[in-house]
């Protein structure tokens, strides 16, 4: 009894939370992934409808899936470089810059990613062929829908970099 005590007094094995955390991850990435395809399925599909273009919510759900399919190439990228130890394994040019020096110029290279300016040109095509939404329109949503997280980034990077004394 007094065995069965101490057990409970230990609290949390370490080992154990991180298979149990491991294996929690595993289970909810393709989750993610696929709230993350409808997701994107309803912004294009909010997106063709603002747009002049054609209302199809399957359509949309299947536009994203497939723009999102290129991610992979990215994830195989990160995986590669994980393997070979490398301690920030990115596919964007982030790299390039010291982001303690260069705060600002880090984070804009850390927006020019080509897998990510793939996805985005994938779904402008798609909102253009797919959902017949006007070429223009397309591209100007696309061209939306990467330069304002960027822009965040930037700004945000840019109105911390005069907090840390740089």
């Amino acid at each position: 009894e007094q065995r069965h005590q101490e057990k409970k007094d230990e609290g949390v094995d370490p080992a154990k939370a991180k298979a149990f955390l491991g294996k929690l991850r595993r289970f909810l990435e393709p989750v993610s992934s696929l709230v993350a395809i409808v997701v994107q399925g309803v912004v294009l599909f909010v997106a063709s409808a603002l747009l002049g273009g054609r209302r199809d919510l399957l359509r949309a759900v299947v536009i994203a899936s497939h723009a999102r399919l290129v991610l992979v190439v990215g994830h195989v990228a990160a995986l590669i470089g994980s393997l070979t130890r490398n301690p920030e394994p990115r596919t964007n040019l982030a790299n390039l810059a010291d982001s303690v020096a260069h705060p600002v110029v880090a984070a804009v290279l850390a927006g020019v990613d080509p897998v990510g300016l793939w996805h985005t040109a994938l779904v402008a095509t798609g909102l253009a062929v797919g959902l017949e939404v006007r070429r223009s329109r397309a591209v100007a949503f696309g061209v939306l829908l990467y330069a304002v997280p960027l822009l965040a980034s930037i700004a945000l990077d840019a109105a911390l970099a005069p907090a840390s004394g740089r």
